[in-house]
């Protein structure tokens, strides 16, 4: 089974984190990445990840795939009260 660490592309963030990591890019499509803290907890525990945008994630998806979260629910909730929304140029 491969595993994958799905990320939202860079792009199509509306919120983002002041410490979340942009400088990955998506193994597919080559857009840049915004990483949260727990994906880069998750790659820090298996390196070998590899990481994908959501949208092509989603597009090669099969009913059967498992899909988890990269932190706990406590790290998710934490993230989401640390992070401000983008500012639109």
């Amino acid at each position: 089974m491969d595993e994958l660490l799905v990320t939202m592309r860079l792009m199509d963030m509306t919120w983002i984190h002041p410490q979340q990591d942009n400088s990955r890019v998506c193994a597919n499509c080559g857009h840049q990445l915004g990483i949260y803290p727990s994906g880069q907890a998750a790659l820090r525990k298996n390196p070998g990840l590899t990481v994908v945008c959501t949208l092509c994630a989603f597009s090669g998806a099969k009913p059967d795939d498992i899909n988890l979260s990269a932190g706990s629910l406590a790290e998710i909730r934490q993230e989401a009260r640390d992070s401000v929304p983008v500012k639109k140029a």
